[in-house]
């Protein structure tokens, strides 16, 4: 009688244990209350840029974790694979559809310094890349002109050409001086964005 008593107190124990590692649902800011700022004097830094960027309409955090996107957002399995045992890349994709990665519903990709099975949803995020129409970083997004990146992010650091119709805009985080952005335009248009987290 004791161990009938006992089976709902334990269910119900699990249940709350299982429901606080679920992350919540983030709400959405509308395009036109999403935040921009002019490009900071000294440069920029992860910190600063996370705070005027999106995914989804998701305002980001530093340090960015998949807890930090809300329960909207979920990880794929390995897309990528270096040569270091820590050098994996995931998709983040739409956690409602499950035909995501088929059907294009993929938000970024995104890197850790661990392996998927070792990680929670507090680990920080080491490496993202936007691209698709699902970002805004301080109102930048696909298909932005030249122009408008450097109106939104300042004069780039290094400028590199790739061909006749590449060229890519690096960025030094302005505590560390190293390059921590780096922006992809194919034909002066935004192709994609990476950001060292």
């Amino acid at each position: 009688m004791k161990i009938q008593k006992l089976i709902p107190l334990l269910l119900a124990a699990a249940c709350l244990t299982a429901c606080a590692e679920i992350p919540p649902v983030r709400d959405t800011v509308p395009e036109e209350q999403q935040k921009t700022v002019a490009p900071p004097e000294n440069g920029w830094t992860a910190e600063e840029l996370m705070s005027v960027s999106y995914i989804e309409d998701i305002q980001l955090e530093y340090p960015l974790t998949l807890r930090s996107l809300g329960a909207g957002v979920s990880l794929t399995d390995i897309m990528y694979s270096g040569e270091e045992e820590n050098d994996r890349a995931y998709f983040l994709e739409d956690a409602s559809d499950s035909n995501a990665v088929l059907l294009g519903t993929i938000y970024a990709q995104v890197k850790f310094g661990k392996d998927i099975s070792q990680l929670t949803a507090d680990d920080p995020m080491t490496e993202i890349i936007f691209y698709n129409e699902h970002y805004s970083l301080n109102g930048i997004k696909d298909d932005s002109s030249a122009d408008d990146v450097i109106k939104a992010f300042g004069e780039p650091d290094l400028i590199t050409e790739n061909g006749d119709i590449q060229k890519i805009y690096s960025y030094n985080d302005s505590e560390s001086g190293e390059e921590f952005m780096t922006v992809v335009l194919n034909n002066d248009k935004v192709f994609r964005i990476e950001v060292e987290l």
